[in-house]
């Protein structure tokens, strides 16, 4: 437009936020997701989405605000990834004025710490045995037999740690110790001689 003067007119604009860098790492149980932006003016949030699975079917884990300023890093760490070994995750970007946009999807393959496990795994009646937890408080834990009777359930009261398992009532034989949490089922087997 020209504008009184001979001048010319021009209208700023802010830039569309740049995604540089978007990764996903497994630790443990966990999944540490880092990312790192620029020209993020007109930047609102993230929306962290995850899939298991089944790579098309996104699910919101947590929302992120936009750091002020041109530039930024960021960083969340998912607790509690589905029990699927390989996590898909994305980000929704949401700026002022802009149809929200995606990014690329990060896979990661999870490098889990056992959930559960008894030691030792044979042992002779009257014995006890360590099961070594890392689990949700309030798991319970059920003992089968290898006819797949319920012999004993224990309900775990320590969030990490150790509980003993008595094998004074059973006989000898194969069992299975199998953990029951809010994510799925572990089993483990244990010997009586």
């Amino acid at each position: 437009d020209m504008m009184a003067g001979g001048g010319y007119f021009v209208e700023a604009s802010v830039l569309p936020l740049r995604l540089e860098e978007f990764t996903a790492n497994s630790r443990g149980n966990e999944v540490v997701l880092d990312w790192k932006t620029a020209e993020q003016e007109n930047a609102v949030g993230f929306d962290l989405e995850r899939s298991s699975g089944n790579a098309n079917q996104f699910v919101r884990i947590a929302s992120i605000p936009a750091i002020p300023g041109t530039a930024a890093r960021y960083t969340y760490t998912d607790k509690a990834p589905t029990r699927n070994e390989v996590q898909h995750y994305r980000l929704r970007i949401r700026e002022n004025g802009e149809a929200d946009r995606f990014s690329a999807v990060v896979a990661v393959r999870l490098q889990r710490s056992s959930l559960a496990g008894v030691t030792p795994n044979v042992v002779r009646q009257g014995q006890s045995v360590t099961f070594t937890n890392g689990i949700l408080q309030g798991t319970e834990l059920i003992v089968y037999s290898s006819a797949g009777q319920v012999v004993q359930r224990m309900r775990l009261s320590s969030t990490t740690g150790n509980t003993q398992i008595p094998t004074g009532n059973l006989k000898p034989g194969l069992y299975y110790i199998q953990v029951q949490t809010k994510d799925g089922v572990e089993t483990c087997r244990l010997v009586v001689l």
